[in-house]
């Protein structure tokens, strides 16, 4: 794993969250396992979860929509908010490869945006979103 993604990766995620019905932390997230690939299976196996969980996939745009749109009524800190969201976007899109979200459970889900990394391993964010 490439040390100065991760850490561009830290900086960017950095006290932001992602909200849904609730407001949830989002955190770097790197999978260990070198023959790793983006898929459901790899989110499966890195986040401990039982065969047979439920896994949903959807487009870095689609997820993060709404986070990255500037409204007119925003304040400083809604602005600044969504300006950081474009930017990590951005440094996803520039530094991984075939960058997929996946949503693991029901309600209550596990967000995953991954993607390949240059040096092949897979990297990427975690979050948490309510969708009832």
């Amino acid at each position: 794993m490439d040390q100065n993604l991760l850490t561009q990766l830290q900086q960017a995620t950095q006290g932001l969250s992602f909200q849904s019905e609730s407001d949830a932390p989002i955190e770097p997230f790197t999978v260990s396992e070198s023959e790793a690939t983006v898929s459901p299976e790899t989110v499966l196996k890195a986040g401990h979860y039982p065969a047979g969980t439920k896994v949903k996939s959807t487009s870095l745009q689609t997820f993060f929509k709404n986070a990255m749109q500037m409204q007119d009524w925003f304040n400083d800190e809604e602005k600044q908010a969504a300006q950081r969201f474009q930017n990590l976007v951005q440094l996803l899109k520039d530094n991984l490869k075939g960058v997929k979200v996946f949503k693991v459970g029901e309600t209550e889900q596990d967000v995953y945006v991954l993607g390949t990394t240059q040096d092949g391993s897979v990297a990427g964010v975690k979050t948490k979103v309510v969708e009832t």
